[in-house]
């Protein structure tokens, strides 16, 4: 059964449905193994406001944690993004579920929404800029879009 509340069914037609809430396996998951989005239209979107989080924002309890601690890594996400090669680093298509929102109590909130991801991993040289250690990081990224097409959202961004 189509959802139709999900927004991403008006700008991804062809989507199949999300799984069901209490019976998710990765397989349920999977949509494609072709790219949902355009790679170079996500790092140009990411490249236009990376300061803030505007144009990016983690939407998932662990993608936020893990983005802050690989900031005070030396991480650069343009960088990473720059650097994947659509097809070579593409792991396909999958329904990712959003952390739930937090009321004021910090409590959560609901169940968290489903939306259509792209994931990536890429192995990069990487310099601690304060050990100064030298060595290869794999970094895995699952990123969407807003409906909009404004916004890139991580769900997933760790090494």
């Amino acid at each position: 059964m189509v959802n139709n509340k999900n927004p991403y069914f008006q700008v991804l037609p062809n989507l199949t449905s999300p799984p069901d809430i209490n019976d998710v396996n990765k397989s349920d998951r999977k949509i494609s193994d072709e790219p949902l989005w355009d790679l170079q239209k996500i790092v140009a979107i990411a490249s236009q406001n990376a300061a803030n989080n505007i144009t990016i924002r983690m939407v998932t309890d662990k993608a936020e944690r893990d983005y802050q601690n690989l900031l005070e890594n030396g991480f650069d996400l343009l960088e990473v993004l720059s650097k994947l090669a659509g097809k070579v680093n593409f792991k396909g298509a999958w329904w990712c579920k959003t952390s739930p929102a937090k009321g004021r109590d910090g409590k959560p909130r609901g169940t968290g929404r489903w939306i259509p991801c792209d994931a990536y991993t890429i192995t990069i040289d990487f310099e601690h800029p304060k050990t100064l250690y030298c060595g290869k990081a794999e970094y895995y990224l699952k990123m969407s879009m807003s409906p909009q097409g404004s916004v890139v959202f991580f769900v997933s961004l760790h090494v």
